[in-house]
């Protein structure tokens, strides 16, 4: 059986929420439209007042970034704990940044997971989830892996933050 194939048998199976923070942009819209076609996930989109196109559907929840306000006085607190004269304005302005507010949602178990990337670097997601979510207590590593899917061939880039990199292709034949 394909990869792509069980890992939608897996999704289907756990049906977990997850939040794209990045819907305005065009790849993720489309990534949404197949996740609620497969019904592979129930997802959460940020809408920052650009519009987003996509239709209505069960398994789909548009939040307002003016909701970001709620989670001031947390994400305050958790920036304090690195600097100490971090401000409640600049904490509220900083929460209208949707992947920021993302990661508040995440923290706040209004889902399973934030997946970003597209639009915002590497760097950006990782620094905001360790410093948002935080690494459970025996995580020393971060990792990430992409996969892609090019004439039968699967291309699997994974790495881990500080300790290898590799990179293997894998024919499906």
């Amino acid at each position: 059986m394909d990869i792509f194939r069980k890992l939608e048998i897996k999704a289907k199976k756990k049906f977990r929420t997850i939040i794209l923070p990045e819907s305005y942009d065009k790849r993720v819209i489309e990534a949404v439209r197949l996740i609620l076609r497969k019904g592979l996930a129930r997802v959460i989109l940020i809408e920052n007042g650009k519009k987003i196109n996509i239709p209505e559907h069960k398994s789909l929840d548009i939040i307002d970034i003016g909701f970001s306000g709620q989670f001031a006085a947390e994400y305050l607190k958790i920036r304090r704990k690195k600097n100490p004269f971090y401000s409640p304005a600049i904490a509220e302005k900083d929460l209208r940044d949707p992947l920021i507010f993302a990661c508040m949602l995440l923290r706040k178990n209004f889902a399973h997971a934030v997946v970003a990337g597209s639009v915002y670097n590497t760097g950006a997601v990782i620094r905001n989830a360790i410093n948002i979510v935080g690494l459970s207590k025996k995580n020393r590593t971060v990792s990430s892996f992409f996969l892609f899917y090019f004439n039968n061939l699967y291309d699997l880039f994974d790495f881990c933050f500080g300790y290898d990199f590799r990179r293997s292709r894998v024919s499906t034949d």
